[in-house]
């Protein structure tokens, strides 16, 4: 049975990943019929700690490198459990948020290799690089009116200079011809419009492996 495809969704907050992530799979599902969405942090043991940090349950790492592990580890969890064994069964899998994000947020306090070689550290030769990563790209000002929370303390990323490096460390990434093939489509286009953009790249990955 041929490999199913990898494909993430990623960008800043406010971006629009699971609005999306939720129309391409109603748009391609009467042309593919094994299709699922993921997304992390996921509901696995990591993700769920992952989960309660970022909601002020549960008290925050020493600093954003020690956190980010926690997403690495996360990761490692959710190839074992849910993305390696759904593409060797054929099945296509959409994720909201992959190792981009940890890439992009991370070097907020940490050069790229570190993370890098975070993820060669945990995850090793079971790291799956995604067939395709689709980058939506946003101006901060404008992620941070849509998710309109600028302010509270507690949403550490939600701060006009913080996000505008954050996507400012997306763009940089795209120019890394070792993370896999990436694609830029501009986010601030009517969400129809995005979802054509992104559907049509969606088939195109697909055309080309099948």
């Amino acid at each position: 049975m041929p490999r199913g495809i990898f494909i993430a969704i990623e960008g800043i907050d406010g971006a629009g990943k699971n609005t999306i992530a939720e129309a391409i799979v109603q748009n391609l599902s009467a042309l593919y019929d094994h299709f699922v969405i993921t997304e992390e942090p996921t509901n696995l043991p990591t993700g769920r700690r992952i989960r309660e940090i970022l909601d002020g349950k549960t008290p925050p790492p020493p600093n954003g490198i020690a956190f980010q592990q926690l997403f690495v580890e996360d990761r490692r969890e959710h190839l074992a459990e849910m993305i390696q064994p759904t593409l060797a069964r054929g099945t296509n899998v959409l994720s909201v948020r992959y190792w981009l994000s940890t890439l992009a947020y991370g070097m907020l306090e940490g050069a790229l290799d570190q993370y890098l070689e975070l993820h060669r550290a945990i995850i090793g030769t079971e790291m799956v690089v995604p067939d395709l990563t689709i980058l939506l790209d946003l101006p901060a000002a404008e992620g941070l009116q849509r998710i309109g929370r600028q302010g509270r303390e507690f949403d550490w990323f939600a701060k006009l200079d913080t996000l505008t490096k954050i996507r400012e460390n997306y763009l940089t990434l795209t120019r890394r011809s070792d993370l896999g093939r990436i694609i830029v489509i501009d986010a601030t286009m009517p969400k129809d419009t995005v979802s054509r953009h992104v559907c049509s790249a969606i088939e195109a990955q697909l055309g080309e492996t099948a």
